[in-house]
């Protein structure tokens, strides 16, 4: 593809800078494989990540009718939006191989309605979307994994799913942090697609059940006066706190039928499982500390 720092491929041969505006119209993929910052960026045909870039200001735009706009990432590509509230609009898709989406600063950073944050074919990614506490992430697009074993985690701590979070075809999406089961907004999971918490502390709220199938619960994970309506299967030790309400129609299982052994263990002070739904013991225990 064509490189971004080369300046004769630039309008008076002269590179964008840091409080650019720039706009990509159609034509041949370009590359940047060094780090750059504009204010804000407008994509008319694929763009290669891998370094960092930044936008630090007036937001990224992947235009619309654009079909497979991508941003790629390899293990040290970053995009990052920095400063103020910014949008990441149009509908196209940011494709994140091995690399991330972060922010700095302080404001948010929101995935428009009608883009995709798809996860690349390569390996597992340690945080792909890695906002900080001062920058959230809010997502009303997107953000999906559709690969056989294809890992794509996602820290909620400081991400807000206001859109779908869809896994499919075998990818899986682990979700980790501290958050308000809210946060984990509309999910899709079709053909073998599995959402998985580990490494996860759900403070209150109420897990949602948008698509009917049961979340799978991975080792470390505590819920803190949670209400479920979903179905959850845990086969390591879930640990509750401050009690737990099960609605009506939600089967909470603990262990499988391959012998796999599950706990659901109640910590703390007096508490109280609530609601009208099943815990069922396929191979486990209910226990208390």
């Amino acid at each position: 593809g064509i490189s971004w720092s080369e300046r004769c491929n630039w309008s008076g041969d002269t590179l964008p800078s840091s409080t650019s505006d720039v706009i990509v119209g159609p034509g041949t993929a370009i590359r940047s494989a060094s780090p750059v910052t504009v204010r804000s960026l407008a994509l008319d045909r694929p763009l290669t990540l891998t370094s960092l870039f930044t936008v630090s200001g007036g937001g990224l735009t992947i235009n619309p009718g654009v079909v497979g706009t991508l941003c790629l990432f390899n293990s040290t590509g970053t995009l990052r939006f920095s400063g103020a509230a910014q949008t990441i609009s149009g509908s196209g898709t940011i494709e994140i191989a091995l690399g991330r989406i972060d922010t700095s600063g302080s404001g948010s950073t929101t995935i428009g309605d009608n883009i995709t944050v798809h996860a690349g074919s390569n390996g597992s990614n340690v945080c792909p979307i890695a906002p900080t506490a001062s920058n959230r992430i809010i997502n009303r697009g997107t953000i999906r994994v559709d690969n056989l074993g294809r890992l794509f985690n996602l820290d909620l701590t400081n991400l807000t799913n206001l859109g779908t979070f869809a896994a499919s075809d075998g990818g899986q999406l682990i979700i980790s942090g501290t958050f308000n089961a809210a946060e984990i907004g509309t999910v899709s999971r079709t053909n073998g697609g599995v959402i998985r918490f580990t490494s996860a502390t759900i403070n209150g709220g109420t897990l949602p059940a948008s698509d009917g199938l049961p979340y799978a619960i991975g080792s470390g994970v505590t819920l803190s006066g949670v209400t479920l309506d979903a179905s959850i299967t845990s086969t390591t030790t879930l640990t509750v706190t401050n009690g737990l309400t099960v609605n009506a129609g939600v089967l909470v299982t603990i262990g499988d039928t391959n012998n796999t052994i599950g706990t659901l263990r109640f910590s703390g002070g007096a508490q109280t499982i609530s609601g009208a739904g099943t815990i069922e013991i396929a191979w486990g225990t209910i226990d208390t500390s």
